[in-house]
């Protein structure tokens, strides 16, 4: 049964580090090169994109297992919050990845014809709320696995809440720290000639 939970636990960190690292990349490519995109970029992009989705299913495998492999080794395993704050997590992150591909790699897509990302300024936000959503998932994810202090002990409304408050320092700060020119809306001229 340990080596099962090791050769879990294994794949898990191994999903979590794919899954951060193509976000990560993508994040960068998008930010350095939305002025010149090209096809080739999208298809990188759209390759890392498919790299998330698997990492994310991954995660809920491994997950699911180490959760049923915990409860096999100790029943009350499962009363540990750390880990229901890690599923609400992860169902959000998913929910997530879902609207990236239904709303933002479209719009990514059309960088190749045009330099902007944003049309208005509430998809903006919801482009920064995504970027928010995503990053903090995953570092936290990456974060509570490895937090063994935080088994037992914690409210899972308590260890939640750090991730309520980590999407929103990201978020608020997408905004008064440098702020990027492609979440900017494309300023359209209305006066007419």
């Amino acid at each position: 049964m340990l080596m099962l939970k090791a050769m879990i636990a294994y794949v898990h960190v191994l999903a979590m580090i794919a899954g951060f690292t193509a976000m990560i990349v993508t994040e960068t490519m998008i930010w350095r090169k939305y002025k010149e995109f090209s096809t080739e970029d999208y298809k990188t992009i759209y390759s890392l994109s498919n790299i998330v989705s698997v990492s994310l299913a991954l995660l809920w495998l491994t997950g699911a297992a180490l959760i049923v492999v915990g409860y096999m080794d100790n029943p009350d395993y499962i009363q540990n919050q750390k880990i229901w704050a890690k599923v609400v997590m992860v169902s959000i992150m998913t929910l997530n990845g879902v609207y990236i591909s239904r709303f933002i790699m479209p719009r990514i897509e059309g960088l190749q014809t045009c330099n902007t990302l944003v049309g208005s300024h509430f998809e903006s936000a919801m482009f920064r709320l995504s970027f928010s959503l995503s990053v903090s998932g995953w570092m936290l994810g990456a974060f509570f696995g490895v937090a063994r202090f935080m088994n037992g002990g914690y409210a899972m409304l308590s260890v939640f809440s750090l991730y309520v408050m980590v999407v929103g320092f990201i978020f608020i700060s997408s905004y008064i720290f440098g702020a990027a020119e492609f979440l900017r809306p494309e300023r359209r001229n209305t006066a007419s000639d």
